[in-house]
């Protein structure tokens, strides 16, 4: 009995590697078709590339009014939705729970966000490295000291604490940055944009310890509303009376009806979200990610733009 236990064993260990060899068979025979694809076909794909991809990015960085256009935010979201879906299983298999990630994440988001200011306000002209530091590419330049600071969380296994501490001292150096190329006016009426993100921190921090198990109230769910009032809000004010201009298309065209229908889609889009991820029965850490993603596409470019308004960039 115990030799034909050893026998079975063995068998599934084999039956594992095999499927283990012909992943990564596949994976690489897909690669090696695309690079070819890309070999064969570039003089034709160049130009589309250029002109929809690369080209929004140099305009960006020149100040330009350019930026998002139909075929890269498809690809951009295509992307995001990939990262969404595979993040939980990359978390999973190195034992470190979505909602840590998530929360030990947060600091980042402020990274970027200020980072994206320092372009805006020309400290980083004529650096070789500045097309980092618009989108979609900036995206990039935070995901690599956050995945290090994830992996560094797994080896002394304290993830969130140490993504947080990690986090926060990069975003501390750079405030420290900020201050001493402070403009000597800022634009203060630009504070309107905290009013109703503010209230709602307040009516969300209250009714937290009020009930606690009310699900907008909660933790993520509370910072998913908030990233996206205040992504709204500052979009509305920089808009309506700050002489800037929305880079995405559909955005763009839902303030060309009115400022406040913006507004008004993306609270009930993340209140929509808030109420089935937490009442559908998904997997806690993919939950927790896609939380996270909203967070970041509402509270990144929401803190971005309210201190650029502020600094008057």
């Amino acid at each position: 009995m115990g030799d034909q236990e050893r026998e079975e064993k063995t068998e599934e260990e084999k039956g594992r590697h095999h499927s283990k060899l012909i992943k990564l068979i596949a994976g690489l025979t897909a690669g090696a078709v695309l690079l070819l694809i890309i070999y064969f076909f570039w003089d034709e794909v160049s130009p589309f590339f250029y002109e929809y991809f690369w080209k929004p990015v140099l305009e960006d960085v020149d100040g330009e009014p350019s930026g998002y256009n139909l075929y890269n935010t498809l690809v951009y979201g295509l992307i995001l939705i990939g990262i969404i879906v595979l993040a939980p299983l990359g978390l999973r298999k190195i034992g470190v729970k979505g909602r840590e990630a998530a929360i030990g994440a947060l600091p980042f988001i402020f990274v970027g966000s200020f980072a994206r200011v320092f372009e805006d306000m020309g400290l980083l002209e004529g650096v070789s490295f500045q097309h980092f530091f618009v989108s979609p590419l900036i995206y990039v330049m935070v995901a690599i000291p956050l995945a290090a600071s994830l992996f560094l969380g797994k080896v002394f296994k304290k993830v969130e604490v140490t993504m947080l501490s990690f986090g926060t001292a990069i975003l501390a150096s750079l405030i420290i940055i900020l201050g001493r190329n402070f403009p000597e006016e800022v634009n203060l009426e630009s504070l309107w944009i905290l009013l109703l993100p503010g209230v709602w921190l307040i009516i969300a921090f209250v009714f937290k310890a009020l009930k606690p198990n009310v699900r907008y109230f909660n933790g993520l769910s509370a910072l998913m509303l908030f990233g996206q009032l205040l992504d709204g809000c500052a979009t509305i004010f920089g808009v309506s009376y700050g002489g800037y201009v929305e880079k995405h298309p559909l955005s763009g065209a839902l303030i060309g009806i009115d400022p406040c229908l913006f507004l008004a889609i993306k609270v009930v889009v993340a209140i929509l979200l808030i109420y089935l991820l937490d009442k559908g029965e998904m997997d806690d850490d993919f939950k927790n990610v896609f939380k996270f993603a909203v967070i970041m596409l509402g509270l990144a470019p929401g803190a971005r733009d309210a201190l650029q308004i502020f600094l008057g960039f």
